[in-house]
């Protein structure tokens, strides 16, 4: 692997602002343009997989490369990696009409942090219903929630961004909190972004719809989530005695909060 290939594959595993949807489309489309050393993507799947195999999506995304490598058929990985993209894109578009056929009413949507399960969707619903509208909220620490406005208003959709704690007015306007999910545990408890278990009471208080979208992909047989603290110089970088920085990027959603899960 040369240096430039290298540090490709070092910022597909230290981006900790992509959801995990997109992770697996920058992995698919690196895989694409290596896809004559299979080699190459044999070792950086064993990367991926020590790095990112917390991600239900790249997990099994990197299981189905393992299985097709061990094979032995390039070919068969060359056409696994060519239809990923579209077979992807045909998910969304099922989610999307399954959203559309059941939530007519919903033109004001709040969400949180950066999906790309989300992003396809909303780009979906945007042409079939001029009226959309997206708040989404900043998502500190990182900040994914600014990327994701970002991406939505490139796609002609009008955006309100939002820090965190002002949640609680962004759902009482809202016709629906809308979010994705970063795995569904066995139990259907759903592991996304902090802030969104908060989320998700305030829809019971106000009772609002909260909706996951998520591909099958995120299914997990996981029983447990234990969650991992992150960089905490990402809150704050002071440092004292008395001092404890505490920053995690991800909660456990029960799945009584859930009105619906929308899968293809």
């Amino acid at each position: 692997m040369n240096k430039q290939q290298w540090n490709k594959l070092n910022s597909i595993i230290k981006d900790n602002t992509s959801g995990s949807s997109e992770l697996v489309d920058k992995i698919n489309y690196f895989f694409i343009q290596n896809s004559n050393d299979i080699k190459l993507i044999k070792d950086s799947a064993s990367s991926l997989k020590k790095h990112l195999d917390h991600f239900a999506a790249v997990k099994k995304y990197l299981e189905n490369v393992f299985t097709i490598i061990s094979d032995g058929s390039s070919n068969k990985l060359i056409k696994f990696l060519n239809s990923y993209e579209e077979s992807e894109s045909k998910k969304c578009e099922k989610i999307a009409e399954h959203f559309k056929a059941n939530y007519k009413n919903v033109n004001q949507v709040l969400t949180i942090s950066r999906s790309g399960t989300l992003l396809n969707v909303f780009r979906y619903l945007q042409q079939k219903n001029k009226s959309l509208r997206i708040t989404v909220m900043e998502s500190r620490p990182a900040l994914e929630g600014r990327q994701m406005a970002k991406s939505l208003t490139e796609a002609g959709i009008k955006v309100e961004l939002i820090t965190d704690a002002m949640m609680s007015f962004a759902v009482r306007k809202a016709d629906a909190v809308v979010i994705g999910a970063d795995k569904i545990l066995k139990s259907g408890n759903v592991i996304n972004k902090v802030g969104s278990y908060l989320l998700a009471l305030l829809c019971r208080e106000f009772n609002k719809p909260f909706i996951v979208l998520s591909t099958k992909a995120k299914f997990s047989n996981q029983k447990l989530f234990n969650p991992k603290k992150e960089n905490e110089t990402e809150v704050w970088d002071y440092h004292h005695e008395y001092l404890t920085v505490t920053n995690i990027y991800f909660e456990e959603i029960n799945k009584n909060l859930i009105t619906e899960i929308i899968t293809e």
